[in-house]
C-alpha cells in the first residue's frame, strides 16, 4: 500500500466512494417526497387504503405455530422475523401486546425482557385482523400470509 501525504490511496478512494453514495443518498431522499409524513398520517396507521382481513381465529393459530416454532429452534431467524411481523400486525389491531417480562432464566444480563402474548379482551372467536394496517412497519399483506399457509400449513380461510 503507497502511503502518500500521510493517506493511503485506498482511504482516499473509500472516502471518495463514500462521498458520492451520502450525495447519491441525498438525491434520492429529496426526490422522494412519499418519505416525509406529517402529524396527520399517525392518526391511522395503514400501509393502504384496502384492507386485508384474516379471520382471528386464523391469525391466532398461526401466531401459536409460529411461537411454537421459534421455541423448538429459538435460533432460526426466518421464524422469528414472522413472529415480529404478526405481532406488529397483531399490535396494530390491538390483538397482542407487549409486556415486560422479569428473565428469571438469565440467560442474558437483562433483567427483563419483552414478550408478546394475544390480548384477552380481543374476540378472538368473531374478530378480524387486518393485515394492510400496522403502524409499526411496511409490508405485503398477501406474499406474508402467503408464507404463513406455507410454513404453518394452516390455511387463510377457517
Amino acid at each position: 500500500m503507497l502511503i502518500v501525504a500521510g493517506r493511503s490511496r485506498r482511504l482516499d478512494s473509500r472516502i471518495s466512494r463514500s462521498q458520492g453514495a451520502t450525495r447519491e443518498l441525498g438525491q434520492i431522499l429529496r426526490r422522494q417526497q412519499h418519505w416525509m409524513f406529517d402529524a396527520a398520517s399517525l392518526e391511522q396507521p395503514t400501509m393502504t387504503d384496502t384492507p386485508r382481513f384474516v379471520p382471528a381465529k386464523v391469525y391466532l393459530a398461526w401466531w401459536e405455530a409460529i411461537s411454537e416454532r421459534l421455541a423448538q429452534n429459538p435460533s432460526d431467524k426466518g421464524t422469528s422475523i414472522l413472529l415480529w411481523q404478526l405481532d406488529a400486525i397483531g399490535r396494530s389491531n390491538d390483538a397482542t401486546r407487549l409486556v415486560a417480562m422479569r428473565n428469571d432464566a438469565g440467560t442474558s444480563s437483562l433483567r427483563y425482557v419483552l414478550a408478546s402474548f394475544p390480548d384477552d379482551q380481543f374476540d378472538w372467536e368473531n374478530g378480524a385482523i387486518d393485515f394492510a394496517r400496522t403502524a409499526f412497519l411496511t409490508l405485503d399483506a398477501d406474499l406474508l400470509i402467503h408464507d404463513l399457509v406455507k410454513v404453518t400449513g394452516i390455511p387463510e380461510r377457517d
